[in-house]
């Protein structure tokens, strides 16, 4: 999840068919948010002059602009520095929505315009995971990943490490890979084939002999985890689809398992 704040002073010292133009790809950007993603204005936009403007010249384009400010969520809240935006929304995900930051001394990373900056935005947001706030980040960095049985304790026991970062690489590959998972059942080869992740099953003999070895929890229960992802130095992560969720349950991270 992030939370994504309008900055009145980017839409409100520019002309109006640029602020008509601005406010056009921000509404685009409804088609890239996922649905914990939060947009949030504060009320003061109802009077700025672009916004009156809006109102007094009557077209569809228009109303569907208005009513695009109206649908952001309100905050009493008038946030406008990433300090104080993140003072509102501690250890979450935080940046800012706009049109025009020129004036505006807010780090670029944290200013979105268009699709584009959104997406830069959402790469960033994998850059600022780490070991100390994993726990309180990852459904926001990682939200088609489910952490189940003791994985997140046995990544977090690698500390700042080179198997943490390891381990941190793989999920940021499969996050945005599961990002375009729409149907169909996951398709372990399919993965294999478009990124770098190196993933197979187990062989039928370790199937056989060592399966107890390989049950851990997921969302419905202890099963046999039979995908896993391989690292160096003998590291192994185990993985389950949850087909239903279009999501991938993380089972195990740790050292290699009896074959």
């Amino acid at each position: 999840m992030a939370n994504l704040f309008l900055l009145n002073s980017s839409v409100k010292n520019i002309v109006f068919n640029e602020f008509q133009e601005g406010i056009d790809d921000l509404i685009s950007i409804k088609d890239e948010k996922q649905e914990n993603d939060n947009f949030y204005k504060n009320d003061n936009i109802y009077y700025i002059k672009n916004f009156v403007d809006l109102c007094q010249n009557f077209s569809f384009e228009n109303q569907n602009r208005i009513k695009f400010l109206e649908q952001l969520t309100s905050l009493t809240n008038n946030p406008k520095t990433l300090d104080e935006l993140n003072e509102v929304f501690p250890q979450e995900l935080n940046a800012f929505l706009g049109i025009d930051f020129s004036q505006s001394s807010i780090n670029n990373n944290f200013c979105v315009y268009n699709t584009e900056t959104f997406s830069r935005f959402k790469e960033y947001c994998f850059c600022l995971v780490n070991h100390t706030n994993f726990s309180e980040l990852k459904e926001e960095v990682f939200p088609h990943l489910i952490f189940c049985d003791n994985s997140e304790t046995q990544l977090l026991g690698f500390g700042n490490s080179k198997e943490f970062s390891q381990c941190l690489q793989q999920f940021i590959e499969l996050e945005k890979y599961l990002k375009d998972w729409m149907e169909g059942n996951f398709n372990y080869r399919d993965l294999k084939e478009n990124t770098s992740i190196n993933i197979s099953p187990e062989s039928e003999t370790t199937r056989n002999q060592h399966s107890n070895e390989r049950l851990f929890d997921t969302i419905n229960g202890k099963k046999v985890y039979d995908l896993h992802i391989k690292l160096g130095d003998g590291k192994r992560i185990y993985i389950m689809p949850e087909n239903s969720l279009k999501k991938i349950m993380i089972g195990y991270v740790g050292k290699h398992l009896t074959i």
